[in-house]
Parts: C-alpha cells; structure tokens; sequence
C-alpha cells in the first residue's frame, strides 16, 4: 500500500512540474516582442537580448520587484510566477521599453 501511494505522489509530482513552460520574449530593435504576454500560473518568462549591441534589463519597478542584472547580447534573464496577476516592466536604462505579463490561474 506505502509503494502505491509513493508512486501515486511521485506520478502526481512529475505532472506537475512538465506542466511549467519557458516562454522567450525577445529584446531586439530597443523592444520587448512580445511586448503583452499571456501565460499560466507557474511558468516562467525567459528574456533574451538579441541586440547587436548594448544592454537591457527587465525590471518589474512598481512592483518593487528587483532590477534583472544586465543583459548584453545573447544573454538571458529569467523569472518564474507563481502568482495570477498582471505584471507590468520597464527596461530600466530605457524606461521607453516596456511590457507586461498576464499571469492566468
């Protein structure tokens, strides 16, 4: 009976967890694309630079959620949301860039 309901949580876990996504928003042309992004509880946002030049971070400011370090070309940054909610962000050295996340139950 113990080995069933070991077996019966692990099975449970392991859906749980490849149910989470990685959705890439990509920086490039001194925009966020998409600029609205939609998706479930649990996912996470992954923003990668693809800017020849420069850099750009991701920061949730009115949230007072921290300043993503720093992201020149080819690097990334990524946060997960546990939290339904629309999440609205700037790129700090260019507050002129923006975005938001729509966090879905």
């Amino acid at each position: 009976m113990r080995r069933l309901l070991v077996a019966i949580a692990l099975a449970t876990l392991s859906i749980s967890v490849a149910s989470a996504a990685d959705i890439e928003v990509r920086i490039e042309k001194m925009k966020f694309v998409p600029d609205e992004t939609r998706i479930k509880k649990g996912d996470s946002i992954v923003w990668k630079s693809h800017e020849k030049r420069g850099y750009h971070t991701v920061w949730f400011k009115d949230e007072g959620y921290p300043e993503s370090e720093p992201m020149f070309p080819d690097e990334s940054w990524k946060r997960k949301f546990d939290k339904p909610g629309t999440y609205v962000y700037i790129c700090g050295p260019h507050p002129e860039m923006n975005g938001v996340v729509e966090v879905l139950p």
